[in-house]
């Protein structure tokens, strides 16, 4: 005699995996930032790959097996049974993946991040503007801060250090509350970023600096930041290109380039600290001083991020951690500003990813993975 049944157990799984499958995406995709943020800092290929869907089928089945026997002898007959119960449960989970090597999202990294995202991360994430500011401005007005161009010399230029004063002095005056905080306008019909200066604070010393540094007029009490494809656009008239100096008659306008996700997790790499074996081993291309000094990132990268290296697990509690070239590296889980900044930088990358998926077909890898027990 077999008894059988099978039992829906699908509210049941949802409420224990749901949470577990949810854990290990959003793990797997700090870890893969991470692991490119350090590979991009050893001047190593980045590659990403995205979870495009999981799909998980369960199927528990239980069965009871009785057997009965009579035995006889010169007296009556006797009975005999056993009953053996079991039950089987079967998890079928089927991931699809994508890899993401397409052109179109190849172009997407190296495209200048636009203002609408500037602004989607400033509103809708709640991050720290003046680490978005940081992060994604690349030149402001004819001030170029690019990390990728030195001229094939690895030392900062003078350009490149009156850019940093720039954005020092405009973060400090943001940290001291000058600003209010910075909000969408149209102009020309583009897209821009205006940040007011609170309670007459441009006025301040400190303001007249950095206005000078602009180049916009003294004792304004808003800054105007556009791309700088838009100043290209209005130089252009009947084909051809205006060379006189425009730029008064747009007064508080500040035209800025906005760095591109591939020159962001560039920047990113500056805060990884690397080990001083592998740097005197030439696998990684440092900045150097005037006087022959290597250029310390430390108090450049504090308020953006910071990613510590060590030869042992991390002891330390950790948002997330990888291991690259025999060390390991590590977002210590008490550092706001770089919690801040690496889940800006996955948001801006899920932007970047789903973009690029829409706009072209890129292959699907699926595996599915049985697992049973009894």
């Amino acid at each position: 005699m077999i008894v059988t049944g099978c039992v829906s157990i699908g509210p049941r799984r949802v409420q224990i995996d749901r949470g577990i499958y949810n854990n290990i995406v959003r793990e797997t995709d700090q870890e893969q930032l991470l692991m490119n943020i350090v590979r991009q800092r050893y001047l190593e290929i980045t590659e990403y790959i995205q979870v495009a869907s999981l799909t998980a089928s369960y199927s528990l089945s239980q069965s009871l097996t009785g057997n009965v026997s009579a035995l006889t002898s010169t007296g009556p007959a006797s009975l005999t049974s056993s009953l053996s119960p079991s039950m089987t449960y079967s998890d079928t989970p089927t991931i699809s993946y994508i890899p993401l090597s397409s052109v179109d999202f190849a172009k997407s990294l190296m495209t200048p991040v636009t203002m609408e995202s500037f602004l989607l991360l400033a509103h809708a994430g709640g991050y720290d503007h003046t680490m978005l500011f940081s992060l994604l401005f690349e030149q402001i007005g004819d001030v170029d801060g690019d990390l990728l161009n030195h001229n094939g010399l690895n030392k900062p230029t003078p350009e490149y250090i009156k850019f940093n004063h720039i954005m020092e002095l405009f973060n400090e005056m943001y940290r001291k509350g000058f600003f209010q905080a910075p909000r969408a306008v149209i102009y020309e019909k583009h897209l821009g970023i205006i940040v007011h200066f609170k309670n007459h604070k441009g006025n301040t010393p400190e303001a007249l600096k950095l206005q000078k540094l602009l180049g916009i007029p003294a004792h304004s009490q808003y800054i105007l930041f556009m791309e700088h494809t838009l100043l290209e656009r209005l130089k252009e008239k009947n084909g051809m290109l205006i060379l006189d100096d425009t730029r008064p008659k747009f007064r508080n306008v500040v035209f800025v380039r906005l760095r591109s996700v591939y020159a962001v997790i560039y920047l990113l790499g500056r805060g990884v600290q690397i080990p001083s074996s592998d740097i005197n081993a030439h696998m990684t291309r440092e900045l150097v001083n005037p006087d022959g000094s290597r250029f310390d990132w430390t108090n450049k990268m504090k308020n953006i991020l910071t990613v510590y290296s060590s030869k042992e697990v991390p002891k330390c509690n950790y948002l997330v951690k990888v291991y690259v070239h025999n060390h390991w590296f590590y977002i210590k889980a008490s550092d706001q500003a770089s919690k801040d900044t690496f889940d800006a930088i996955i948001r801006l990358l899920t932007l970047t990813s789903s973009t690029a998926a829409n706009n072209n077909s890129m292959p699907v890898l699926t595996i599915p993975v049985s697992s049973a027990s009894k």
